[in-house]
Order: structure tokens, then C-alpha cells, then sequence
């Protein structure tokens, strides 16, 4: 008898299932009851030639050249650094996890 809990959907799933073994002189390593494993997750990434990056490129210089106007070109290029490394808060109308 196998039982596993799954969720779904935000809901605990209760999943049980019984099999008969009939074969108790044979090896067992690795019997699963038939479970698939759980799927992983595959990152899918553009391809570099996708205007994707023109517009997330164009918003992070906006931002820094922004910031090195207000605090002059080292602080500014620190503060662009620190808030890409996710150590500033948020900028208003500006995302910055896109890298």
C-alpha cells in the first residue's frame, strides 16, 4: 500500500494505491508503485536576438544615467549595481528583476 499527499490548486490531495506483489524472490530496488516523479522545471530563456533585452538594457541605463545625474557618475553607477544585486528598493515604474 502506497499513500502520498499532493497539492494542487492550493488543496492537499490524499492519493493512495495498493498493489499486490507477487514476485517476493526478485529484486525490489527501486520499485515505485508505478509514481512518476515530480516535473522539473526547465528554464526557457530568449533568444539573443529578441528585443526582450533592447528594452530591459534601455531601462537599466535610463535608470543609471537618471541616478548618476543625481549623484554624480560613481554613486550613480554604485546605486545601479546595488539596486541590479536587489540591495535598493524598488523604482517607482521600474522593474528590476529582469536580469
Amino acid at each position: 500500500i502506497a499513500i502520498w499527499w499532493t497539492s494542487e490548486n492550493g488543496q492537499k490531495i490524499r492519493h493512495r494505491e495498493e498493489r499486490v506483489i507477487d514476485f517476493f524472490d526478485s529484486d525490489l530496488t527501486g520499485f515505485n508503485f508505478g509514481v512518476p516523479p515530480p516535473p522539473t522545471a526547465t528554464p526557457t530563456f530568449p533568444p539573443p536576438t529578441d528585443k526582450y533585452y533592447d528594452i530591459v538594457t534601455e531601462k537599466i541605463i535610463a535608470q543609471k544615467v537618471k541616478w548618476q545625474q543625481e549623484l554624480g557618475w560613481k554613486e550613480g553607477l554604485k546605486k545601479t549595481a546595488d539596486w541590479l544585486n536587489g540591495q535598493v528598493p524598488e523604482v517607482p515604474g521600474v522593474r528590476k528583476r529582469f536580469v
